[in-house]
Formats: C-alpha cells, structure tokens, sequence
C-alpha cells in the first residue's frame, strides 16, 4: 500500500483527471482492455491442443507428423482460409475501477461482460523450409458491459468498445518452438452520454514479438512456457493529466507458465501464472508497473467449432509510482466460444 501522506496529492491529481478526462471515460478502461486480451491470449492456448483442426487433438505441434492423425470426424481435402470467432464470458470483477484499498476508498464489485466478433484471413499454415507458417491479418470488435445485474447503478455508464486491426506471423520451428511478431491497432470508444455514442477516447499501435515453448509429458499433459513483448504507441483523447500525448507509451515484457492437462476427448484444465513488467517510456516521472496473476480455467470442447469454459484469476499489481494505484482483484466467470473456419 502506498504511503498515506500522499492520499491529500493523489486525491488532488485524481479530481484534475476528473476535470479535464471525458467524464464518460472508464479509468480503468485501457488497463481492463488489455487484462482481456491477456486472458483472452491464455485462453487460446487453452483451446491451442484442440485447435479447430478435424482431426483428434495434438498435444503438441507435430505430433500427427510422427504418429499419423488420429481421426475422429472426416478429414477434407480442400485448405481453409477465413477465421470466424464469436465469443461471450461474463464474470464477477472484485475491484471495477483497479483501485487500492485503503485511504478511505473501498474497490468496487461489479458484474462486466464482454462480448466479442473477429473475422480474419487466416489460411492454413504453409510449408515453410518444411516447417508450418501462418500468417493471420483481421478485425476484431468487443463491447465492454458493466453492471447488468443492477441498470440502476453508474457503473453502466463506464461501458465502452474496443476496436482492433490485427496482423500477425506464426513461425513453428521445431516440434515444440514457436516464433510470432504481429502488430495491433487497438481504439476504445465511449458510449457516454448516450448508448449511441461512439466517441473515441484511446487508441495506439502495438507491435508485438513472442517465443512459446512446449514441453510435452505425455499424451494428455504438456506444459507451457511463453514471451510476449509489447510496445505501445499510444495517444490519449483527450490527454490526462500532461500535455504530452504519448505519456502513455509503454513497454510490456510478459512472461506465462501453465500447465495443461486433457482429460479424455472432450475436457481440458489450465491453471497458469502470468507476470507483467511495463515500464513508462515518456511518463513525466519514472513508473514501472509489475502485474502478478495467477489463475485456473477448464474448458468443454463439444466439437471443433464450439466450447465453453469457466475461469478464475487474482491479480496484483505494484507500481513505483505513487500516485498509481498497488491493487488486488478478483475475477471468476464464465463464457462460450464459436470457431468457424472456411
């Protein structure tokens, strides 16, 4: 927790934000958005050994190369080349707006869903010096949805969208290695005052690079190792707080173990930990944030195209920055997911 003599100064520099921010504007808005995504990375991975492929799942990549596929439904001839995803997950958030507890403030619990369409050019993975490369180029749009188990409450008014452009190559180097880069487009968008608002407050580029090691067990078990590095671009509308548009700017190094575990043909179990250093590059002070999260989820494969899964994680987060918030929240949910791919 961080040092009560600062609370006068924190309050101070939270009611200028207030002032000078669209009043609509969810605080915790652009962080919320890229826990998301995180999660929404984890689980992918989670539906990684059941990849929409038609045949029965490889519990690491290449394994059908050695062994042959293992059939289960009939296997066709013809590539497929667009990637269609629907998805929906509501869940209890324990802290809505990130706050730290203490100083007279209480973090506030909440129900939020998010809702998510992505359509993108995605063919199957070509030869590549005889090893898989996919290369993906796409849009995914995803509303944000705040208490709606009580329309009565504010929170409904921190309800936004996010936009992304996506583009990005997977390279498969060996059985068990991975290399990708890819680069994001991301905006948020406001839906205040009016639910027919459309008025942006964020947006950035984000290129990305990352490494994922598999570590094979079994037949049933693997585990996970991954690197994701982030920089973001980012612009701020209207700027909080500074008169530079890029305080925001930022360095993501993100580190992921789990461990995964199938259960028959149709059960899959995930607990994972995840640890998040971002360092400020044009913050008007030094700030560099580190995000501990450690999580569990399971997902029900009906068939290649459909599942549903149940989540939980905690996060914690420090920062050097005092004025920044050091929380704890706890997140327990729920979603399906629609993969179709033609």
């Amino acid at each position: 927790m961080k040092d009560s003599s600062i609370a006068p100064f924190v309050a101070g520099s939270l009611a200028i934000c207030s002032s000078i921010a669209l009043n609509a504007q969810n605080p915790g808005a652009v962080e919320q958005a890229q826990q998301n995504n995180l999660r929404r990375q984890t689980q992918q991975s989670l539906l990684e050994p059941f990849g929409g492929a038609e045949t029965a799942p490889e519990l690491f990549p290449g394994e059908n190369a050695d062994v042959g596929p293992q059939s289960i439904l009939k296997i066709k001839p013809r590539r497929r080349y667009v990637d269609l995803l629907a998805d929906w997950q509501y869940f209890y958030t324990s802290n809505t707006y990130l706050q730290e507890r203490g100083n007279g403030s209480s973090p506030v619990e909440t129900g939020l869903m998010v809702s998510t369409i992505q359509l993108a050019l995605a063919p199957d993975p070509y030869p590549l010096f005889g090893k898989p490369f996919s290369p993906r180029i796409g849009f995914r749009h995803q509303w944000y949805n705040y208490g709606l188990e009580d329309s009565s409450r504010i929170l409904p008014r921190l309800d936004f969208d996010a936009q992304t452009v996506f583009t990005d190559l997977r390279y498969n180097v060996s059985k068990t290695w991975r290399v990708e880069a890819g680069l994001d487009w991301n905006r948020l968008l406001t839906h205040w005052p009016s639910s027919s608002d459309y008025t942006e407050f964020y947006r950035e580029w984000a290129p990305r690079w990352g490494v994922t090691k598999w570590f094979p067990v079994n037949d049933k078990i693997f585990v996970n190792a991954s690197y994701q590095g982030i920089y973001h671009f980012a612009n701020s509308d209207p700027p909080i707080n500074t008169s530079s548009r890029a305080s925001n700017d930022r360095l993501d190094n993100i580190l992921t173990v789990s461990y995964i575990h199938a259960f028959g043909q149709h059960f899959v179990a995930q607990p994972f930990y995840r640890f998040m250093v971002t360092e400020y590059t044009h913050a008007q002070r030094s700030r560099t944030d580190q995000l501990h999260t450690l999580g569990f989820q399971a997902g029900w494969f009906f068939n290649d195209k459909l599942s549903v899964r149940a989540f939980i994680s905690w996060d914690a987060k420090e920062s050097s920055d005092p004025i920044q918030p050091d929380y704890r929240k706890l997140d327990v949910g729920g979603g399906i997911n629609f993969n179709y791919r033609f």
